[in-house]
């Protein structure tokens, strides 16, 4: 169903992320490495979906948000910090699409802060967004809180990478829950209902590279 694709679509995007924020010298791998070495990832995410109709228009909004710190086996360490905002109109009457935009942005400290336990999570944050067809940028304005009351779910993944790690090894705790608030677009709120889909999740990553 609906919630159980949304569910896998969010493991694939957690796991494909912590590989992309390796650093570029463990992906090359270092072939005179004596021992090995490991690298440590947390990330802390959220993510929402809307759907609301106006007459014949249906609006479908995605928001995603993710922080985290990653500390590598050199002591060197980088924060990954990032909005995320996906928004799609389609014209019921007449059975096409009308607007699909897509944007990010990085985020300050304060924009988006979260429950270590997934309790709660807040996003305060501009996102510009460009439409796929014309390349209209236009952004807007996001103000969403979640409320995780799920049961926490546990899982783990191995990923290998040739020639550059031997595994990441990346558990998942997640929550489902509730998201309200506003994506607000010239002064109309894309999300006047609650969510239809909302999770909060935990990833912590450890990556071993050829020793």
């Amino acid at each position: 169903d609906t919630l159980m694709r949304k569910e896998l679509t969010m493991k694939k995007l957690l796991i494909v992320l912590a590989i992309l924020s390796l650093p570029v010298a463990v992906l090359a791998g270092d072939m005179a490495t004596e021992a090995a070495q490991v690298d440590h990832f947390r990330r802390e995410e959220a993510t929402a979906a809307f759907s609301s109709t106006a007459g014949c228009i249906r609006t479908d909004v995605d928001v995603f948000a993710i922080d985290g710190n990653d500390q590598h086996a050199d002591n060197a360490s980088n924060t990954l910090s990032d909005g995320r905002v996906t928004l799609n109109q389609f014209d019921t009457c007449k059975g096409q699409e009308v607007l699909h935009a897509e944007g990010h942005t990085a985020l300050g400290p304060s924009d988006f802060k979260t429950d270590r336990n997934l309790k709660a999570a807040t996003l305060n944050t501009t996102v510009p967004l460009i439409e796929e067809d014309t390349g209209e940028k236009f952004d807007v304005a996001v103000h969403i809180t979640w409320n995780g009351n799920g049961g926490v779910k546990h899982d783990t993944a191995r990923t290998r990478v040739p020639r550059a790690l031997n595994t990441i090894v990346t558990n998942i705790q997640g929550r489902t829950g509730a998201a309200t608030g506003s994506v607000v677009r010239d002064g109309t709120n894309l999300t006047p209902g609650p969510s239809t889909f909302a999770r909060l999740g935990q990833v912590l990553d450890n990556g071993a590279s050829r020793s």
